[in-house]
């Protein structure tokens, strides 16, 4: 037996190794438990462990069953493994949107927001394909939901909300944003301008200022306050004869008793009626009595005529009324009738004409 050497023929896998199953991305090769048996020429065996520098073809990156290569000594046998697919564990936000203060039904705004799958093999990816939903409002947040792949997380935003203050025709007073909550600060106390008949007090706003709890308009109210007006009445010195309050377009009552004026040496006055037309109120006023002023005649006396008691005598044939008239000291005054027909210009006065004394309204006076 000089120097023979034996020839390695084959090899085969003998055990396989104990882990034949890997999660995707993670788990790294692992032989242990894997043996081969070695074939030689001779028709002897032997079995030696399988290490990793043994074996080629092994990606965990790629899904799937793979068949992995044993070299040994020029040798190759083969043995298979799966390469299973990573499976998502979580999905999270990680970095919130820029935009995390909202009106009520205002669209959400995803500007900003990170969402991070995790998976079972310990990797992460950022991930964009994912879904949202806004929750319902409750106490002034709102909870938004993201889901991807049958996972979800969320977070809330804040609602802020309006509230407006108007007056009674409809302009803004005001107009806030107030979170759930807050005190609601009531602008100040607004004005309306009276009309013609009331005048009018704030009298609160149409509903309670209560702390904000949603959208909210409140209304300014008011009182109307009767407006007065005085409608006075006055002699012709400035005596007031009668002075009341009235409502507008109320019907003004003149005084019942007829307004005198004293007469004086030249004239005596009868009432003629108020300076101007009473009409329904539309503010203060001030009517004032005028009167018609009539001027007394103490007497007719003449420096042509012969008068005697209620005769006139001396006077010339053919003389004209026109003529006879501006020969009587009241001659303004008096008309000449014969009978009942007014004797009027060039007509010749005679026996029988009557000479009476007028006043200013041209009546007949006693």
């Amino acid at each position: 037996g000089c120097g023979y050497k034996r020839t390695l023929e084959s090899i085969t896998v003998a055990t396989m190794p104990d882990k034949t199953n890997y999660l995707e991305g993670k788990d790294v090769l692992d032989t242990s438990g894997g043996t081969i048996t070695l074939r030689y020429d001779d028709e002897s065996t032997g079995i030696i462990d399988i290490v990793a520098n043994m074996v080629s073809g092994f990606d965990n990156g790629v899904v799937g069953p793979q068949m992995l290569t044993v070299t040994y000594s020029g040798k190759t046998t083969t043995y298979p493994v799966q390469i299973t697919a990573k499976s998502l564990v979580s999905v999270a936000v990680t970095t919130k949107p820029s935009k995390l203060t909202y009106f009520e039904d205002e669209p959400f705004d995803a500007n900003g927001m990170i969402v991070t799958a995790y998976y079972n093999n310990g990797t992460s990816d950022v991930v964009t394909e994912y879904s949202v939903n806004s929750g319902t409002t409750t106490r002034g947040n709102k909870t938004i939901t993201v889901s991807y792949a049958g996972k979800t997380d969320s977070f809330d935003v804040t609602i802020q909300y309006v509230v407006v203050f108007k007056n009674w025709d409809g302009t803004i007073l005001s107009t806030k944003t107030y979170h759930y909550g807050e005190e609601i600060t009531a602008p100040a106390n607004p004005n309306k301008a009276a009309d013609n008949t009331y005048s009018y007090a704030f009298a609160g706003w149409d509903n309670e200022v209560v702390n904000c709890t949603g959208d909210a308009t409140y209304t300014a109210t008011y009182t109307p306050i009767y407006i007065d007006y005085t409608i006075t009445f006055k002699n012709w010195d400035g005596s007031i004869l009668d002075s009341d309050q009235y409502h507008y377009n109320d019907t003004v009552t003149p005084p019942i008793a007829t307004p005198t004026k004293p007469e004086d040496s030249t004239y005596k006055y009868v009432f003629k009626g108020w300076d101007s037309e009473i009409v329904k109120v539309i503010g203060n006023k001030i009517y004032t009595a005028i009167y018609n002023a009539i001027k007394k005649i103490v007497e007719i006396t003449s420096n042509v005529f012969k008068i005697q008691g209620n005769l006139i005598g001396k006077v010339d044939a053919g003389t004209s009324v026109n003529s006879f008239v501006s020969k009587l000291s009241q001659g303004e005054n008096v008309k000449v009738y014969k009978g009942n027909t007014q004797v009027l210009g060039n007509t010749a006065v005679g026996t029988g004409m009557e000479v009476k004394l007028m006043d200013i309204m041209n009546s007949v006076k006693d």
